[in-house]
């Protein structure tokens, strides 16, 4: 999982780093020519919103499907860990779900944190709107009251004077998940801090570059949650 987060931030840094513009509407290849005459005449500014809104959909629908190849291996792997529990799904029932249905499965199994799953529908429901509803929030993307909300950890680092440890502090929801040790002449501490943005039914999604990235980060994280089901203890409501 760590490998396709890597490969989608680089897709999107390449993304990022391109710069369409209206001159790009026609392309020589062999002996042919494809020339697209709407492009010629279309706004610059236009173009390059519409590329980084497919490139946003883009990387989401990497994401959400390799982390669905993800969660098989997890939900595989603990179900070898607990041989005397009984399972449902099976294996085979658990990779024809949809990636919701299979955080739901694993919520149902074993002691899962709510936020994370609340976090992963997110990025599944937002890339489902850009894919099929051209990014245009509709009933069936809300998350909460009228609002798909999606949220993301980020870390802030911070510099100060006192003794030094060897391990930084790390503070915040998710604090646990960072682990660190000092190389320079100040202390430090890091606070890990919940971001999100709203959208209201009939708002089109967009995200900035950074909390794009602070997605692909987040599912770091995540998978690094996740992949402890396999040494964890079914959920007591089993």
């Amino acid at each position: 999982m760590h490998s396709a987060v890597q490969l989608a931030g680089f897709h999107y840094i390449a993304c990022l780093k391109a710069v369409p513009t209206s001159a790009d509407h026609s392309l020589a290849f062999g002996n042919s020519t494809y020339s697209f005459l709407s492009i010629a005449t279309a706004d610059s500014g236009v173009l390059r919103a519409e590329f980084q809104r497919w490139a946003t959909s883009a990387v989401l629908r990497d994401l959400v499907e390799h982390f669905s190849v993800f969660l098989l291996a997890v939900y595989s792997d603990a179900l070898a860990a607990n041989p005397d529990t009984k399972f449902v799904p099976t294996p085979a029932q658990f990779e024809r779900l949809g990636v919701e249905a299979q955080l739901a499965a694993l919520a149902a199994n074993f002691p899962v944190d709510n936020a994370w799953t609340s976090r992963l529908i997110a990025y599944n429901k937002a890339r489902n709107c850009l894919a099929h509803r051209v990014g245009v929030v509709g009933l069936q993307d809300v998350t909460e009251n009228d609002e798909l909300v999606v949220r993301w950890l980020t870390a802030k680092v911070a510099l100060h004077e006192g003794s030094i440890e060897k391990q930084i502090e790390a503070r915040g929801p998710m604090a646990h998940l960072i682990q660190g040790e000092h190389v320079g002449g100040k202390a430090a501490t890091i606070e890990v801090l919940d971001r999100e943005r709203r959208f209201k039914i009939g708002s089109p999604i967009s995200f900035m570059p950074d909390e794009l990235l602070g997605i692909c980060q987040t599912l770091h994280a995540a998978a690094a949650a996740y992949d402890t089901l396999v040494t964890s203890s079914p959920s007591s409501r089993k």
